[in-house]
């Protein structure tokens, strides 16, 4: 599938940083649903289809909607970046856009808490979220690919 062609959905309470997100993750071509609501993203959850969900972890309430996809069966196999404002001084202070933040620390914590596969730190660089969306989507096809090959194996006849 690769980077064209997937469907994102995004979860963002910041207008501004959510149409940023739609209007890069877009330039890059890929198919992207954006909202800033959390109900409204469960229906996009549903008739959408996306391959990766980027959710906004307090501001949209993007923890529950975590919980809530991994809950979900039909769902619980898409790859989930969870966004969240870090505000460091030093980063700040030296004009960095956090790209060398290193965010192992809070991506261990909501990695385990609510499943998510991978942590991007706001404001962030946009190259970043680009690189981390094509990672978590290849690492997604390549899981996909594993559960055919497993159903196969299992539908085949047994040998006697």
């Amino acid at each position: 599938m690769g980077l064209t062609m997937s469907r994102i959905l995004i979860l963002e309470g910041n207008e501004q940083t959510r149409l940023s997100m739609h209007q890069c993750l877009e330039a890059n071509g890929l198919y992207v649903a954006s909202t800033n609501d959390h109900e409204h993203a469960l229906r996009l959850l549903y008739h959408f289809m996306p391959d990766l969900v980027v959710a906004d972890w307090q501001a949209a309430n993007g923890a529950q909607l975590c919980l809530n996809i991994r809950a979900f069966h039909h769902y619980d196999h898409v790859p989930i970046l969870l966004t969240e404002y870090v505000l460091r001084q030093d980063s700040l202070a030296a004009g960095s856009c956090m790209k060398d933040y290193d965010d192992t620390p809070i991506k261990a914590r909501l990695m385990s808490r609510y499943g998510c596969d991978e942590f991007w730190a706001k404001p962030g660089n946009l190259e970043v979220l680009i690189d981390k969306v094509a990672f978590l989507l290849a690492v997604s096809e390549q899981r996909a690919e594993r559960r055919a090959e497993l159903r196969a194996e299992d539908s085949e006849p047994d040998e006697e």
